[in-house]
């Protein structure tokens, strides 16, 4: 609705986080390439001089063709990285975990109410999810873990 407004496709998740939290909701300039998925944003970056992209920290572990970017919220803010080391090979779990890194989103899991196997299997892997084990797994796939 209003990012088509604006021009921009409502895809949602993403696109709109990046819309309403880093362009304050203000159209992509003219310049802005649009592509399929974070694996063409990274391939089309690394080829393009100046180029610029937006993913997530983990999609970009061990990523050697680009570099991201350490942010700050304000210009006289010190600059933090996503990654807890110089070879992008760690998550900077501290920043996302206390919110200190200036683009984070929290990801949840949303369950079918339908008293039926969508509902009994969104229950099940939300519940994997929560156990030790399931900690474990999304910090291994790159991402924080909530205990």
């Amino acid at each position: 609705a209003e990012a088509e407004a604006k021009g921009i496709k409502a895809a949602g998740g993403t696109v709109d986080f990046f819309y309403e939290e880093v362009l304050n909701q203000e159209s992509f300039g003219s310049g802005v390439q649009e592509v399929r998925d974070t694996t063409d944003s990274i391939r089309k970056v690394s080829k393009t001089p100046g180029g610029i992209g937006y993913a997530t920290a983990s999609q970009l572990l061990f990523e050697h063709t680009i570099r991201a970017l350490p942010l700050s919220r304000e210009a006289n803010e010190a600059f933090i990285s996503p990654f807890a080391d110089a070879y992008a090979t760690v998550v900077n779990k501290t920043a996302f975990t206390n919110g200190s890194y200036p683009i984070t989103r929290r990801l949840f899991v949303i369950i079918k109410k339908d008293g039926g196997l969508d509902e009994n299997a969104g229950l099940a892997y939300a519940n994997l999810l929560l156990t030790d084990e399931g900690q474990q797994m999304v910090e291994k796939a790159g991402f924080v873990a909530i205990r």
